[in-house]
């Protein structure tokens, strides 16, 4: 499962169990009091045994208070959950998200629909850079 983290919402993409098919069938779960509860309940559902989170750095690849603010939520994870969750670079995914979704003609380009397009980009990045299936 990957999250793509936002301080509003958190966009999420699920692959099937052999990694190979990658879908957006939740909405974005809503940062807040709820967060984490949100994302156990998905891990649950989803028998989900590693997560991907998107870490918002700087072109330049600096920190910023975005990747502060995600480098924080991926330690709350950590302290949740026992199997791995990495962090990969999300520079460029809105970006192509977007692009994505013009291209495909969608007429709801909402933040919502952007922010799990984000993370089924990172999702399959992931995938296709990596040994791991599940």
């Amino acid at each position: 499962m990957a999250l793509d983290y936002g301080s509003k919402r958190i966009g999420v993409a699920i692959s099937d169990p052999t990694g190979t098919i990658v879908s957006t069938p939740e909405p974005p779960v809503e940062s807040g009091d709820q967060l984490i509860t949100s994302i156990r309940k998905l891990v649950k559902h989803y028998e989900v045994s590693r997560l991907i989170i998107g870490m918002p750095w700087s072109l330049s690849g600096n920190k910023t208070e975005s990747t502060k603010a995600a480098l924080e939520f991926q330690r709350r994870l950590q302290a949740e959950f026992a199997f791995p969750i990495s962090a990969v670079d999300e520079r460029y995914t809105t970006r192509q998200a977007k692009s994505d979704l013009s291209a495909s003609k969608e007429q709801d380009r909402s933040k919502s629909q952007i922010d799990n397009q984000s993370a089924r980009i990172l999702l399959e990045n992931y995938l296709s850079h990596s040994d791991f299936k599940n």
